[in-house]
């Protein structure tokens, strides 16, 4: 499939008003990153993203750069280093949160001239994040060498949403990042929640 296709293909299910499925969001996904190919373009993070979606274990350079900001803060915990957990802390912080992931696709969709709402909008976002989150679930990063010293695996789980009774009703869900160490314990996760208003 030529680049003038897949745009198109993209573009459909960017603007289609259809319910954002697992498999919908896959084959987004798949469209981003083959025109990434086919244009040789650099979104380490939008990558990465997008591996972590389409395989069922990720152990590539941007997956281990990712277990390596755990094992930084692992290793500033074990030290005692105040200065260093806060730095590791900001790093780790920096992925929890996803937000070069979202920069990365808003500037390729915007750089292929296509409609970006999912990036731009906060509601549009958290939704497009929650089904992403489920496709990455339970799929770990991996690293079984040197330089890493303590983490051998992360592994993210999607917090089943729930309803708040109205006047409050809010779309939530959650997020656990758990990093585990090469003796199988587990080290400290990472959490965190989004909601939106239904």
């Amino acid at each position: 499939m030529g680049q003038t296709r897949l745009e198109e293909k993209l573009q459909e299910e960017l603007i289609s008003a259809a319910e954002l499925t697992e498999a919908r969001l896959v084959y987004m996904l798949v469209c981003v990153r083959k025109l990434m190919e086919i244009g040789g373009t650099q979104y380490p993070s939008l990558r990465f993203h997008c591996d972590w979606a389409l395989h069922s274990r990720l152990d590539r350079k941007e997956a281990v750069r990712v277990i390596k900001l755990f094992d930084d803060l692992e290793d500033a915990l074990a030290n005692e280093d105040s200065h260093g957990i806060e730095r590791a802390r900001r790093a780790v912080d920096s992925i929890v949160n996803v937000q070069n992931f979202r920069n990365e696709l808003g500037e390729f969709l915007t750089d292929h001239q296509m409609p970006n709402s999912v990036c731009i909008l906060a509601e549009n976002w958290i939704r497009f994040l929650d089904v992403y989150m489920r496709i990455i679930s339970d799929v770990p990063l991996e690293f079984n060498s040197t330089p890493i010293r303590h983490i051998r695996k992360v592994v993210v789980k999607h917090i089943k949403e729930t309803e708040v009774p109205d006047p409050f009703s809010q779309f939530v869900f959650g997020l656990e990042w758990t990093p585990e160490r090469f003796d199988s314990t587990p080290a400290m996760p990472h959490g965190l929640s989004y909601q939106i208003s239904r």
